[in-house]
């Protein structure tokens, strides 16, 4: 068979086998040293002098005699997961190192946030990493807070000063960045509004770290105000202060049409508009028409945007004290006094179209002419009521008039007693929302159009004598002891405000204007309102 092997054959296999054993016990062979290098990462941490430091630790083994590594430490990083020297990491490099342990100080961490880290060695040019183990430093308990705000205002500049305090950190904690975030809503936030940076790794030393922010030229409106301070990665906010800058009036330049007192003033697309009025003899001097002259018809236009007057088409109908309205677009006014002391009134309703600058007569009013009446529009409609006519008669009727098919029809006449409207103390009218307000002498009535009802509400603390103007869902009226008085329907509450302007008023974007005229000329206020915090 192929496996059977001869006598002779085996023989000199034996021989074969033997020469080996010889020349290799004879022989010499040496093997290459070779080191077999492993990194361990210390589970052990301790802590550092302040709670965001800490001291980690590693071994070096399996380096044969006198082999070293060329470089040694820890890797760090926020981020989970397995990470490399190839990684956004933190890197301690350390000297040359044999066999044996080593430690690195691990600081600048984020409170509250997990730090992973592992050890590493390279070792002709290879790099040996170790397990991944973590620590979590927890988060600092201290105060940041805004103090005070000191507001220094001349005219619509106003400078604030902010000052904020820290205290209860550990003395040597290093904070990353502090300053104060402000924004015009209730929560402000680093990544989204303003801030003012008040200094970067700013060591704390002490009790309490303060610091002052100065902000110059603040416009006015209301603003909340955040302290913050920055560990590694984490923000801390203190409180939210907030502080509201308004409630005052600022002369802007004057009119640039003729001086006269009771004109009309309307709002169409953030644009607004004055004109009509008169001055009557023998008062026509006092108002600068040196030609004797008294019925103004022109009409102008104020964009609050560049602060430009344009005048646009004049009115068909000299009126004073007339109702002014805006619907869906267009103006209207009517129900004015063809005199300055009283009658003829009129019964037409005039409409002004801003896209055509033209003005177009509306159907009249059933009852006919009527004067000092209260009034108001809702959707797309205009109620009327109440007032006088030419023999001087009061009527408590009320009537709506839809601009879409311009038509009128009668409501439920209005409940409450009708007096004679005089001595500075009118009829009027506002709408706010769906709901409908009228005032006579100190007595607030709302209208609600889907029922057809009225209500009396909350009676004002102090007597009024005209509606200004309506900002953000209040109403403002002029009223006695040279102040405003600031009606919220949804609280049903009154306010008192600072001094008012009087004249002709409109409002255009969170503020309201007054064209006021005086001797010879016609001034012009802007009101910036209070905004109360929440």
């Amino acid at each position: 068979m192929c496996c059977n092997i001869s006598f002779k054959n085996k023989a000199k296999l034996i021989g074969w086998l033997v020469a080996l054993v010889f020349f290799s016990g004879c022989t010499s062979w040496d093997l290459e040293k070779i080191s077999f290098p492993e990194v361990i990462t210390s589970p052990v941490v301790s802590s550092g002098p302040t709670p965001l430091e800490i001291t980690v630790s590693g071994r070096i083994s399996g380096l044969i005699q006198d082999a070293t590594v060329i470089e040694h430490g820890h890797l760090w990083t926020l981020e989970t997961g397995a990470f490399t020297l190839d990684d956004e990491v933190q890197r301690n490099q350390l000297g040359r190192i044999g066999n044996a342990e080593f430690e690195t100080i691990i600081s600048g961490l984020s409170p509250g946030k997990t730090v992973f880290f592992r050890a590493y060695a390279i070792y002709e040019e290879k790099t040996v990493f170790g397990e991944i183990q973590s620590f979590n430093p927890g988060d600092l308990t201290f105060e940041i807070n805004i103090d005070d705000i000191a507001i220094e205002r001349e005219d619509a500049l106003i400078d604030l000063r902010v000052s904020t305090s820290i205290s209860g950190l550990p003395e040597g904690v290093a904070i990353k960045e502090l300053g104060v975030v402000w924004a015009d809503h209730p929560d402000p936030q680093l990544k989204s509004d303003n801030f003012i940076l008040e200094g970067l790794n700013v060591v704390f030393d002490g009790d309490q770290l303060s610091f002052e922010n100065n902000l110059s030229n603040v416009p006015p409106g209301r603003y909340y105000f955040r302290s913050y301070a920055i560990f590694g990665e984490t923000v801390y906010y203190g409180n939210v202060k907030c502080v509201s800058l308004g409630d005052f009036w600022v002369q802007k330049d004057y009119f640039p049409g003729r001086s006269r007192p009771e004109g009309i003033s309307f709002t169409i697309n953030d644009l607004g508009y004055f004109g009509l009025g008169g001055c009557p003899p023998p008062i026509e001097f006092s108002c600068g028409n040196i030609f004797g002259d008294w019925e103004f018809t022109d009409t102008w236009q104020y964009n609050p945007q560049t602060d430009d007057w344009i005048q646009v088409a004049d009115a068909p109908e000299f009126q004073v004290r007339s109702q002014t309205f805006e619907v869906n677009g267009k103006a209207y006014y009517g129900f004015g006094n063809g005199s300055p002391y009283g009658p003829p009134f009129s019964d037409i309703l005039w409409e002004y179209d801003p896209a055509a600058n033209q003005w177009t007569d509306k159907a009249p009013f059933p009852p006919g002419p009527r004067g000092e009446v209260a009034a108001f529009a809702i959707g797309n409609s205009i109620f009327v009521g109440i007032g006088r006519d030419d023999q001087d008669i009061l009527y408590r009727d009320f009537w709506q008039f839809n601009t879409i098919t311009n038509e009128w029809t009668r409501e439920k006449d209005f409940p409450g007693e009708i007096q004679s409207s005089c001595c500075g103390r009118p009829f009027s009218g506002f709408s706010i929302g769906d709901q409908g307000y009228m005032f006579l002498y100190n007595d607030l009535w709302k209208y609600t159009p889907s029922s057809d009802t009225w209500e009396k509400m909350t009676v004002s603390q102090g007597d009024l004598h005209g509606l200004l103007f309506i900002i953000n869902d209040r109403a403002y009226f002029w009223a006695s002891g040279d102040g405003m008085l600031e009606y919220d329907p949804a609280k049903e509450s009154w306010t008192r405000r600072g001094p008012p302007h009087m004249g002709a008023s409109f409002s255009v974007d969170g503020k309201g204007y007054v064209v006021e005229g005086s001797l010879f000329e016609t001034q012009f206020w802007v009101y910036y309102p209070i905004q109360e915090c929440n």
